[in-house]
């Protein structure tokens, strides 16, 4: 009588929080919606770093939607008894629990990874950066990582088809305490690389803002030399706020993911009859909430400190909430196609003949 009381309680405790739960879950999904449609909007060339962000944007949605799947799951499935049918059992908990929590943490973990190693190979080796990491190279690395995050998710299922039937159940137990496990060691991992490659970053850039002052003051017959050397400077900052950005994202991660960890590793470790009803309610109600919060704000994080994606939000509201849009105003010439070029060519010429005729003038006063 007691374990179905415990049992009803439970049940009532998940429809509680259903419709705030499936809310946030709504929510998540249609702010990731809206940013790769920005970045689909914007009207910069879209870059390798925007593929990843694009890639980053993907995974939270699908995220989104795979957690609210394992938060939801004892109202959707149907329970199943381990005597009955062990096989059925093991498959159930594996693939319907398991598979979501190591699939929804692992995707977004490596976006985050890609996007920190592209911003340091691009600050650190900007040549092969430019040369070698394209496109096509991007996408066949997205990929990989995509099939990887399957099949790590897919490995506990795998497992248990060579197990037998009591085995079998004591497997999938204690695979249910070892998800966790592997998802805070994983998540400790990314850190540290974060770490450890925004120390490398932050030691070029200092290097690099060491020698400023020493191409500053170079003789002004060099100044044409240094024009290359001002727009790798430019270059470095902007990577270097790139990668910040992807820090932030991190620690954003680390922050909702940890709390969610840490109580759920002690309700699996510790029989829920035993612990304070408080717990329980600040578990169901808080932490459980804090990875969907973390899908809902990279977004935002992303949206807000990017100034071509925000120029992205402002040409799809425009397209398709014309009412709500700013008034159409004259088209600058630094934002419309040929003019953009012909501008930039004229101006290159005036700074260039300008040159030329500093320089011609100090070669006559050298004479």
């Amino acid at each position: 009588m007691a374990t179905n009381n415990s049992t009803a309680g439970m049940f009532s405790m998940y429809s509680r929080r259903l419709i705030p739960y499936s809310t946030l879950m709504a929510t998540g999904v249609v702010f990731n919606i809206l940013s790769a449609a920005a970045m689909l909007h914007m009207r910069v060339p879209r870059t390798v770093h925007h593929l990843l962000l694009f890639n980053l944007a993907a995974s939270d949605m699908l995220g989104s939607l795979l957690l609210w799947f394992y938060k939801v799951s004892p109202l959707l499935l149907p329970r199943v008894i381990p005597n009955d049918n062990p096989t059925k059992y093991c498959l159930f908990k594996l693939l319907g629990l398991a598979f979501p929590l190591i699939f929804s943490l692992f995707s977004t973990l490596f976006a985050l990874l890609s996007l920190a190693a592209k911003q340091c190979v691009s600050i650190c080796n900007p040549l092969f950066a430019a040369t070698r990491l394209t496109k096509r190279v991007a996408l066949t690395g997205i990929l990989s990582l995509w099939i990887t995050s399957i099949v790590i998710s897919l490995t506990p299922a795998i497992t248990v088809i060579f197990k037998n039937g009591p085995s079998c159940v004591q497997f999938v137990q204690s695979w249910s305490q070892r998800c966790i496990e592997i998802c805070a060691y994983a998540l400790s991992a990314l850190v540290l690389l974060i770490i450890f490659l925004y120390l490398l970053i932050y030691r070029e850039v200092i290097a690099y803002r060491r020698r400023i002052p020493e191409l500053t003051q170079q003789p002004l017959r060099r100044q044409t030399g240094n024009l290359n050397r001002r727009d790798n400077r430019s270059e470095t900052e902007r990577n270097f706020k790139a990668f910040l950005t992807t820090a932030l994202l991190t620690g954003v991660l680390f922050l909702f993911w940890l709390p969610y960890m840490v109580m759920s590793f002690v309700t699996f470790h510790v029989n829920i009859t035993t612990i304070p009803s408080w717990v329980v309610d600040l578990k169901f109600f808080g932490t459980d909430f804090f990875p969907m919060f973390n899908f809902l704000i990279n977004p935002v994080i992303y949206g807000v400190r990017m100034r071509e994606i925000r120029e992205g939000y402002k040409r799809l509201f425009a397209r398709f909430l014309p009412c709500i849009s700013s008034p159409p105003t004259l088209r600058s010439p630094s934002t419309d196609g040929r003019s953009y070029y012909m501008t930039t060519y004229r101006s290159s010429l005036v700074k260039f003949s300008t040159i030329d005729a500093k320089r011609h003038s100090l070669d006559e006063e050298g004479e």
